[in-house]
């Protein structure tokens, strides 16, 4: 017999880590209401995910899964505000944004709807698997990115690091509640993306390391200029990669001076 504790546990991680993933966009909204620009919206990602919290939610519903329905019914309030608050923010007429708005909460009224009365538990299971499937198979694109312009930037370890916490525990609740492969598949596939992410960001961040070690040395050059004036070429080490940056202090000095100081930090 399964201990109670063990899934609870589970039940914990594998919730306090989606809910980090859900209130995520907080910053991208707190940027919009300073910037008024929603050009960088992924308004797709939030309606895709939209669908995705309603559908599983139901599904949590059908099957008597509390961490399910809970955590999707919070990420799809969430992420309805989100689309709501990007609506107002877009450069429509004010009737326009109310029509989008409104219809914004009519199709999350007959989404439940329409999934509650026509849909049966295994039909929403399946779509539930394939939209959150899907929704793991994002991670994919800061990989393709990263692969073409040989920049770990467009990883963050963090973020990555959580994915694969929190699939691995949706992966192993399901197992828990009777091996339920509507939940463990995308959880598999979540934990396997995540890991690539993962392998390359260790990899990149590898051998960026060894460029910069071999490529350049950071140092201070110190240049003594006599007579007041004169020109100086300073030449040292010099890194080439383009995270690098030249921090260049000049101290000037009265033609009175005898010396004037040039320094370079590298």
């Amino acid at each position: 017999m399964i201990s109670y504790n063990l899934i609870e546990i589970v039940e914990t991680i594998a919730i306090g880590m989606t809910l980090v993933f859900f209130i995520s966009p907080i910053k991208m909204m707190i940027s919009l209401y300073y910037t008024k620009d929603t050009k960088t919206t992924p308004f797709l990602l939030y309606i895709f995910t939209t669908f995705t919290c309603l559908t599983t939610s139901v599904y949590g519903i059908q099957i008597h899964a509390p961490p399910i329905w809970v955590t999707n019914i919070i990420g799809g309030v969430l992420f309805v505000m989100f689309l709501a608050i990007s609506i107002y923010y877009c450069s429509f007429t004010n009737k326009q944004k109310l029509a989008l708005i409104l219809s914004l909460y009519i199709y999350v009224i007959l989404h439940c709807y329409i999934s509650f009365k026509f849909i049966s538990k295994e039909n929403n299971g399946l779509i539930s698997m394939i939209s959150n499937t899907v929704n793991n198979f994002a991670p994919m694109h800061q990989i393709y990115l990263t692969y073409v312009h040989d920049d770990i930037s467009y990883i963050d370890i963090w973020v990555t690091s959580g994915l694969i916490i929190s699939n691995y525990a949706w992966g192993h609740y399901a197992v828990l509640i009777n091996m339920n492969m509507y939940i463990l598949l995308p959880s598999i596939f979540g934990v396997f993306v995540a890991l690539m992410q993962f392998i390359l960001w260790f990899i990149f961040n590898r051998n960026t390391a060894l460029k910069e070690e071999s490529e350049g040395v950071g140092g201070l050059a110190v240049l003594g200029v006599h007579g007041g004036a004169g020109v100086a070429v300073i030449a040292g080490g010099v890194k080439k990669d383009k995270h690098s940056y030249h921090n260049l202090s000049i101290h000037d000095l009265d033609s009175d001076d005898t010396q004037a100081e040039i320094k370079m930090n590298i």
